[in-house]
């Protein structure tokens, strides 16, 4: 598909929407992954770049 840039929208992320983790979860697991980061947080949104 080519995507380049992933929204993410952090609210659905706090434990009671299953199966998704919780966002410190996730963030941490962003952080860890070679070719993907945070690029930008607006409003409880964010946008993850990968490359």
């Amino acid at each position: 598909m080519g995507l380049r840039y992933i929204l993410i929208d952090t609210r659905f992320y706090d434990g009671l929407h299953p199966p998704l983790p919780l966002w410190a979860d996730l963030a941490a697991q962003i952080a860890d992954t070679p070719g993907v980061r945070v690029v930008e947080q607006v409003d409880g949104v964010v946008v993850v770049a990968v490359e």
